[in-house]
């Protein structure tokens, strides 16, 4: 997630949701919820990122 966000600036709930799906088998999304899984790529997105 860090390397895209340094590397796009922003990350998608469907990027956060192919990597959960890597490490955990299941999407991140199914296990929080829609509205939760927005909140968090805009509370990662609102990060400020050194260049």
């Amino acid at each position: 997630m860090a390397r895209l966000l340094l590397n796009h600036g922003s990350i998608s709930s469907d990027e956060v949701d192919a990597i959960w799906l890597e490490g955990f088998q299941e999407p991140l999304s199914e296990f929080i919820g829609a509205e939760a899984m927005n909140r968090f790529c805009a509370e990662l997105n609102s990060l400020p990122v050194s260049t």
